[in-house]
């Protein structure tokens, strides 16, 4: 019974906490490097449906987080200019990098740490980033529970994609 409850646990403490986390420092990858650029206007939206629990704009920012699905995110931008196929390919590829970044960063904090509660936090996190960076930067179609009505390919499967179009820009 123990052994349950502490999947449980896990399970809830990854959908309310560890997930939105994670997934806010991935699409802010995607963001960073669009905002550096380009002049377009980029939003990042944390969740899918439901009611909108926060919402932060600045000039070219837009952050939108809905409650009870923070582990699924998307980032999109205005296209006020055109973005050239090699800022295109950095878009993609930065939100992994900030996955597996943070995967290491945490991985590496943990052996500074000797609280054990914050250890078990810092691994949950490593863990879920890395697993994170998998799921995207692999080539694959989305199904509808990993986020396939906002977007239906991984980054990886965007890039790949990319890198085998015809299309010069």
């Amino acid at each position: 019974m123990e052994n349950i409850l502490l999947v449980c646990f896990n399970f809830l403490f990854y959908l309310a906490v560890i997930g939105p986390i994670t997934t806010f420092i991935h699409e802010l990858g995607h963001a960073l490097i669009m905002l550096g650029l380009t002049g377009n206007k980029v939003s990042i939206t944390l969740g899918g449906e439901g009611k909108s629990v926060l919402q932060w704009n600045t000039r070219r920012l837009n952050i939108t987080i809905h409650i009870f699905s923070g582990w699924i995110g998307y980032t999109s931008y205005e296209n006020n200019e055109i973005v050239k196929k090699s800022n295109m390919f950095l878009y993609y590829i930065f939100g992994p990098l900030f996955s597996l970044t943070t995967a290491i960063i945490f991985l590496l904090l943990q052996n500074s740490i000797s609280n054990s509660v914050i250890i078990y936090i810092f691994k949950f996190i490593t863990m879920a980033s890395f697993i994170q960076f998998l799921f995207t930067i692999i080539p694959m179609n989305y199904n509808k529970f990993l986020g396939g009505k906002y977007y239906n390919r991984s980054d990886g499967m965007k890039i790949k994609e990319l890198l085998f179009s015809t299309d010069q820009t």
